[in-house]
């Protein structure tokens, strides 16, 4: 067996010795920087899960705010429904019938005797004569009697609505002409006229078109609002039956299936024989073959 020379041997070991410090040195710097990146991604993950969790709550307000916005738009259609049925339902008072004015004769006098003279036993007690009736002239009454009931015919009030003055007309032309070019400025036009001629024959109109407008924008939100205050105030406007069929589609853009279908069905059934009712029929068809009731 060859023994290695002792010198070298000795200058393995010291050799050993002083790397095994070193390494150790090495490994420690390496742990540290692990620990390091560990907290820095702890911190990132800290900071992460408080922004979802305000990203959580405004989707959760956003959410609140939408479902409060459909349930005042569902109890303004049921106020609304409420009005047009109580309209339609409304019966006409008539006045009541005039009772034919009785018409008493006087009473009859008793004829009055005069008593006979003592002397002449011929002559007859004189009567006198009973006085004539007096002719009491009776109205007839105007209305036919059919036994103790009268009939009276009442006829019903026509409303005349006026023509609108020229200055109405001018006033309500310059907003009309705006609604192509530029329809946020036909809104406010359209808004001043109502404020200044609210008793106009053209403020139904102006009221419509403000929602026509905002249907053009895609602001079907807005629209809503706009068509049911069409059917609130001028529901017996000409344009009535235009803002309810207006009113179904801007739900219907909406993906709100429940109000458009209601809105629709309220077409045919407080407007039929109109334009507006086919259009509401025909939606309709198309959300029943689409599956959306």
């Amino acid at each position: 067996m060859i023994i290695p020379n002792p010198h070298f041997l000795l200058l393995v070991i010291l050799s050993f010795v002083c790397t095994l410090p070193l390494q150790a040195k090495d490994n420690s710097e390496a742990l540290l920087e692990l620990f390091q990146r560990i907290d820095a991604l702890n911190r990132d993950m800290r900071t992460l899960r408080g922004e979802n969790e305000q990203l959580q709550h405004q989707i959760e307000k956003l959410k609140k705010a939408q479902k409060d916005g459909f349930l005042n738009v569902d109890d303004r259609i049921d106020a609304l429904t409420k009005q047009i049925q109580m309209a339609n339902k409304t019966p006409i008072k008539q006045p009541a019938p005039n009772k034919p004015t009785s018409t008493k004769l006087p009473p009859v006098k008793k004829p009055v005797l005069t008593k006979p003279p003592v002397k002449p036993a011929e002559k007859k007690p004189v009567i006198a004569k009973q006085p004539a009736k007096p002719t009491v002239k009776t109205e007839k009454p105007k209305a036919k009697l059919i036994g103790k009931a009268e009939v009276v015919k009442v006829k019903e009030p026509t409303i005349k609505i006026r023509a609108a003055t020229p200055d109405e007309k001018r006033a309500y032309q310059k907003a009309y002409a705006l609604l192509k070019q530029n329809p946020s400025a036909a809104i406010q036009a359209f808004r001043r006229y109502i404020k200044q001629h609210p008793n106009s024959p053209l403020s139904a109109n102006s009221q419509y078109w403000i929602g026509e407008a905002m249907y053009s924008q895609k602001n079907y939100q807005g629209a809503v609002d706009e068509f049911v205050k069409v059917l609130q105030t001028y529901k017996k406007s000409e344009k009535a039956p235009d803002a309810a069929i207006k009113l179904g589609f801007s739900f219907y853009e909406l993906k709100n299936w429940v109000y458009a279908r209601r809105a629709l069905e309220n077409v045919t059934r407080y407007f039929p024989n109109t334009k507006a009712s086919v259009l509401a029929k025909q939606r309709l068809a198309r959300m029943k073959a689409a599956g959306k009731y």
